[in-house]
């Protein structure tokens, strides 16, 4: 979408995308860490983090 030309994106329009996406992932980083606290106050167990899958 932002390396596109046919889109004719300012900088401003290209650096706000870029940000939005960024910040997207940390949005979803902090969700999976809440999930992961969360099953740990219902459960008691840790559980696996996604590198040990």
């Amino acid at each position: 979408m932002i390396l596109d030309p046919e889109n004719e994106l300012s900088r401003q329009q290209v650096v706000d995308a870029v940000l939005m996406g960024r910040f997207l992932e940390r949005f979803g980083d902090h969700s999976t860490s809440v999930a992961r606290r969360m099953a740990y106050l219902v459960s008691g167990i840790t559980p696996p983090s996604p590198s040990e899958s």
